[in-house]
């Protein structure tokens, strides 16, 4: 089971990292097959890697305490695994189209297929990630690899659409970091090796322990900073700029996958009441 995940994340980031480093002038077909492959290899790993846990009914683990798979997260990665299988196929005939027309030049192809793949990688990376400030770097790199996916055109209107994006979800998502510092600090002060209060795996079973004002402030702080990214009211300013600009397929990713991801991010966290932190963190 180690060896699926690890290959699950390693997937789309080795294909994002061969297709940036590839001449731009490559052929749009090799990109194509490229993000084919991709898409495809993700697809068929996600379903082995979260078929096993949702079948097994136990919890998966890699690389130690890094990276954790239960239940709940093998859904968000059975439809990370699908939509981007789906968006992927799609984003072949949509990308040749926008060249043909000349609204997107040809060598703009590596740009979008090396930027979609990453995106896939930074979404798996946050619902995998057992370490609670690494997952809030990989919402915060959903960002960052999606910000030239909305701004491919480079027109004004996209570019306009992709600044705003960027602004308000990194304004956003810094109050979520707030949020889970304050959760790792009173962890440290908690579990008995400190060294671990980065784990959720290792933190929610002392959920109960928890200062509870200190953890409504986090609460508060993550709700604002994860519900940016999910398109929560009122952080959802972002949501009727980006995804009309964006082409069809990244803006299927978006709202089918990104704004779900916000929430898969909070799940794991304690709750505002740490004595039932573990239930309301996961129905939250």
């Amino acid at each position: 089971m180690e060896t699926l995940i690890l290959a699950l994340l390693a997937t789309p980031l080795v294909f994002s990292l061969v297709m940036a480093f590839m001449p731009k002038n490559t052929s749009y077909n090799v990109f194509a097959g490229l993000n084919l492959v991709s898409v495809a290899a993700v697809l068929v790993l996600s379903i082995m890697t979260a078929g096993d846990v949702l079948m097994s009914g136990e919890t998966a683990s890699a690389l130690g305490l890094w990276f954790h798979l239960d239940s709940l997260g093998a859904i968000f990665v059975l439809l990370i695994g699908f939509i981007g299988f789906l968006t992927g196929l799609f984003s072949l005939p949509y990308v040749k189209a926008d060249i043909e027309e000349g609204s997107m030049p040809a060598e703009r192809a590596k740009q979008y297929f090396a930027l979609f793949s990453l995106f896939v990688f930074t979404m798996l990376l946050a619902c995998l990630s057992n370490n609670m400030i690494l997952t809030w770097a990989a919402v915060e790199a959903t960002t960052l690899s999606t910000v030239f996916l909305v701004g491919i055109y480079k027109n004004k209107t996209a570019l306009e659409a992709s600044w705003k994006y960027a602004m308000v979800c990194t304004a956003g998502v810094a109050f979520g970091l707030f949020g889970t510092l304050l959760i790792y600090a009173n962890a440290a002060d908690v579990i008995p090796n400190a060294h671990e209060a980065a784990f959720l795996s290792c933190v929610l079973p002392y959920a109960d322990q928890f200062d509870p004002t200190l953890m409504r402030l986090a609460f508060a702080f993550i709700v604002i900073g994860f519900g940016t990214k999910a398109g929560m009211f009122p952080m959802h300013g972002w949501l009727p700029t980006a995804h009309p600009i964006a082409p069809a397929p990244a803006s299927a990713l978006l709202s089918g996958i990104l704004t779900k991801t916000g929430v898969a991010a909070r799940c794991p966290l304690p709750g505002p009441e740490p004595c039932l932190g573990p239930a309301l963190g996961r129905a939250a």
